[in-house]
């Protein structure tokens, strides 16, 4: 019997790419040019990939050929996270890292209903300029471990009376799609499908600013001035999908 010290996600970070398409970039690596006429030059070599299929669990594959693009359309880079625990063993107290998997929870009296997913997603960029934190605009969703739903990371500003909010509740910017993958027993093409892992898609790249953003005036303040909340205008912070 083993007992859980820790649970975390690896890779701890990740790096997501905005994508208009509805399918994902798959797995390739770097690798040196075998041909004769290569040289020093790489190329891309396919690898292993995860399929999502509409229950959320995953089938392995090996592609053929790495698309970028579906026509003007750029794939995103949409990155899985696995869960991983350290264990302690109550035979002799050693201490390891394992993969968090169906047969772990078994062993522990758990299952994927006894775990919970807590995401929080946001872009700070304006309010580091402004100083003002109803600038930020921020997702959040909790997901059941067993819940294998793809839920969209609508963001909006967290606001307090008397703060202009960037971004309107009724109208949040989406920042990607969050969905727990559903786990198997079983092993293809080297990929454990019983470990617990989640994935993060990133949104689609639309552009988004005030009203006015298509025409770009210029601002008829002074550098440093900035006008009140409101005005006979409308909103100053009103933002629209451009």
């Amino acid at each position: 019997m083993h007992t859980i010290l820790e649970v975390y996600f690896l890779p701890p970070m990740a790096i997501a790419r905005l994508g208009s398409s509805d399918t994902p970039m798959e797995s390739f690596t770097w690798t040196e040019n075998p041909s004769v006429f290569g040289g020093d030059m790489t190329i891309i070599a396919p690898q292993v990939s995860l399929e999502v299929r509409e229950d959320g669990s995953l089938h392995p594959y090996l592609p053929q050929l790495i698309r970028f693009r579906d026509g003007k359309s750029l794939r995103p880079v949409a990155p899985f996270f696995e869960l991983w625990a350290t264990v302690q063993s109550g035979k002799d107290g050693t201490i390891k890292e394992v993969p968090l998997t169906l047969e772990l929870l078994v062993e522990l009296g758990a299952s994927t209903e006894n775990i919970r997913y807590r995401v929080t997603a946001g872009n700070r960029k304006a309010s580091f300029r402004t100083g003002d934190p109803a600038c930020s605009y921020t997702a959040m969703v909790e997901v059941a471990g067993n819940d294998c739903k793809r839920y969209p990371l609508l963001a909006y500003s967290r606001h307090t009376a008397g703060q202009a909010p960037l971004v309107l509740k009724d109208r949040p910017i989406p920042l990607g799609d969050f969905q727990v993958m559903r786990p198997s027993g079983e092993t293809k093409l080297d990929v454990d499908l019983s470990q617990l892992r989640v994935r993060f898609t990133p949104a689609k790249g639309k552009v988004y600013g005030p009203p006015s953003a298509i025409a770009g005036p210029a601002s008829p303040l002074p550098p440093g001035e900035a006008a009140a909340p409101l005005s006979e205008a409308g909103r100053v912070h009103e933002i629209v999908q451009v």
